[in-house]
């Protein structure tokens, strides 16, 4: 199958490319419920798979920018804990 509009095509459908798309799945994933709870160990989890997504990816454009998205919220996770903990530590609320 050819979708060339999501940078997706049958040339592409290498082993490599297709764990770099689940790699890039797997970094979105850590990185959006690293919103939510556990910043300090899914911040590095999605900074991590999403630079191993982006090497495996190879030239599927979808995945790239999935990567980029998972590496994006990654190190938006460790900045959010890094002042919720600062905020937590300078108000002198114990946690």
């Amino acid at each position: 199958m050819s979708d060339e509009r999501n940078g997706w095509s049958e040339d592409d459908e290498s082993a490599s490319n297709v764990a770099g798309y689940a790699f890039a799945v797997a970094s979105l994933g850590c990185g959006l419920v690293g919103l939510l709870v556990g910043q300090v160990l899914l911040s590095p989890l999605a900074i991590v798979l999403a630079a191993v997504g982006f090497h495996r990816a190879g030239s599927v454009i979808s995945a790239r920018r999935m990567a980029m998205c998972g590496y994006a919220l990654g190190v938006f996770d460790g900045l959010l804990w890094l002042v919720l903990t600062a905020g937590f530590h300078l108000s002198g609320y114990p946690f």
